[in-house]
C-alpha cells in the first residue's frame, strides 16, 4: 500500500530544522575555545547552520513553487529512512552522556 505525500517538502525542511535545533542545544554544553581558538562546538553548529539555512531554502522553494510535487511512499521506503534517520538522532541523544568521541 503507498501513500501520496503532497508536503513532503514542508515535512522534511520541519525534522531538518528538528534536528539543527537539537544539535544546537547539545553543543552548548560543549568547552569554548582559547584563546580565538574554535571550541568543539564550533563545527556542530557551524554544520547544523547550514542545514537549517538549506532546509530555509527548500521551504521557500516550495512556497513560491507554481505546482506541488506529489510522492508515492511505501512501508519499506519508511523502514529504510526510519533506520538511516535513527543513527544521527541516537548519536544526538548519546554525546551528552558518553562524550565527544
Amino acid at each position: 500500500m503507498a501513500y501520496r505525500v503532497v508536503r513532503s517538502d514542508v515535512i522534511a525542511a520541519g525534522l531538518l530544522f528538528a534536528l539543527s535545533a537539537a544539535v544546537f542545544v547539545v553543543s552548548t554544553d560543549f568547552p569554548g575555545g582559547r584563546g580565538g581558538d574554535p571550541g568543539a562546538a564550533f563545527f556542530p553548529r557551524l554544520i547544523t547552520g547550514a542545514i537549517a539555512v538549506l532546509a530555509l531554502v527548500l521551504l521557500v522553494k516550495h512556497v513560491t513553487a507554481d505546482e506541488r510535487r506529489t510522492h508515492e511512499i511505501d512501508p519499506t521506503v519508511v523502514r529504510r529512512l526510519v533506520v538511516v534517520a535513527a543513527f544521527p538522532t541516537l548519536y544526538i541523544f548519546v554525546m551528552p552522556i558518553m562524550g565527544f568521541p
